[in-house]
């Protein structure tokens, strides 16, 4: 679909953005153009529009970037950046609408975001369309990076590495041989999860016993009907790559399906911490498969700068790539702006994506970047948790080098 064809959809209550900006200096095809004393803007996309408010970790990684680098040093000239925030839930829709609301407004030079694997692929055709460069710090689908999108980078790698992780420690460290999955039909980010598993834990030698999809809405007679199903299936492990309404649903009913004892693998850490929150004790046994931070120097320090900003441990590793990521568009701004009429400046976009584009061996706290073809940016570990007396215990670590107890 084209911009104009996106457009005539936008009925939405973020099309309102664009009256709140003033419009570039002037419109030149694939350069934009800012006024003099106009700062630089960057859109971005996560779940939550509120500065500060904490339901996003990746923001939160941003806006601690920003606060330690607020401005741009081009051709001699201190110029400030404006973080320009919206709202694109881990929804399609709202996300292909707020995408289109920055593209409208004129004066974004580039996209932090979305957080989520589905708005990641509602957006990435637009953004190719208008020239945009786009990084997000945790869409983990691996068919993004098969879709051949010029927009799309990330700074998270993708599920193929951490499901990798998880069949490994299911067929080889406990020695699993049957899997039952269920996985949130709503959502690309738990399909490909559960679909990674199967490929990889089938190629293993293991089996899938049984795979379903829960519907939003599920009924408890049709979720009843569903673990007796599992039960009779005598699956070793049960995976559930589910939202937290359906992990709520299937941890309540499981007890009277007769499968209060068998082994459950769920989602990552920001999954855990909610179960934790929720459930207490209850939680306690239940495993988890996840991306983690780096074993770096870098990725300790920004850390303890964010428990130290914020006043808590960050509750998922995605604040890595939301900080990188301002860093990156900073310094391939900087590296392409060039100086305008009466003070003002010029960014080439596709120079802009070019700088992207060519990274090779750019140290952060998310590790050594280096993009490659897709969008595929930074290897990424990932480990295997269990929660012990409400608190997460990293069982397994894969990716980095080495695996610890």
């Amino acid at each position: 679909m084209t911009l104009n064809g996106w457009k005539k959809l936008f009925t939405g209550p973020l099309v309102f953005l664009a009256l709140l900006f003033p419009a570039p200096l002037a419109a030149e095809d694939g350069v934009l153009v800012i006024a003099p004393d106009e700062p630089v803007a960057l859109g971005v996309m996560t779940r939550s529009s509120l500065e500060g408010d904490d339901d996003d970790v990746s923001k939160l990684g941003l806006l601690l970037a920003q606060a330690e680098r607020p401005t741009l040093s081009i051709a001699g000239r201190v110029v400030p950046v404006e973080a320009i925030h919206g709202d694109s839930g881990c929804d399609a829709d709202q996300a292909a609408v707020l995408a289109a609301d920055f593209v409208e407004q004129g004066r974004v030079a580039a996209i932090v975001g979305p957080n989520c694997s589905s708005a990641c692929m509602a957006v990435a055709p637009l953004l190719d369309e208008a020239g945009y460069t786009s990084i997000t710090p945790s869409c983990t689908l691996p068919a993004l990076s098969e879709q051949g999108f010029s927009s799309f980078h990330r700074l998270v790698g993708p599920d193929t590495g951490v499901m990798e992780g998880a069949a490994h420690y299911l067929y080889e460290e406990v020695g699993a041989r049957r899997v039952a999955i269920v996985t949130s039909e709503s959502n690309l980010f738990y399909q490909g999860m559960a679909g990674e598993l199967d490929q990889r834990f089938s190629g293993m030698g293991g089996e899938i016993v049984l795979e379903a999809l829960l519907p939003t809405g599920l009924e408890q007679e049709s979720l009843d009907e569903l673990l007796r199903d599992i039960a009779a299936a005598g699956p070793d492990w049960l995976f559930c790559s589910c939202d937290m309404a359906h992990t709520f649903a299937v941890l309540t009913g499981r007890e009277a399906a007769g499968l209060g004892d068998l082994p459950f693998l769920g989602n990552e850490l920001g999954w855990a911490n909610s179960l934790i929150d929720e459930l207490g004790a209850g939680a306690d046994g239940l495993y988890g498969v996840t991306p983690l931070e780096p074993d770096s120097e870098a990725a300790t320090a920004l850390k303890e700068r964010f428990e130290a900003a914020y006043g808590q441990p960050p509750v998922a590793p995605y604040y890595l790539g939301g900080f990188d990521a301002w860093h990156i568009l900073l310094d391939a701004i900087e590296a392409v702006a060039e100086p305008g009429d009466e003070g003002g400046l010029r960014i080439d976009r596709a120079a802009l994506l070019d700088y992207v584009d060519s990274l090779e061996g750019y140290v952060s706290a998310s590790g050594t970047i280096s993009c490659r073809q897709g969008g595929e940016c930074v290897n990424s570990p990932s480990g295997i948790f269990v929660i012990e007396d409400g608190e997460i215990n990293i069982l397994r670590r894969y990716g980095s080098g080495d695996d610890i107890d």
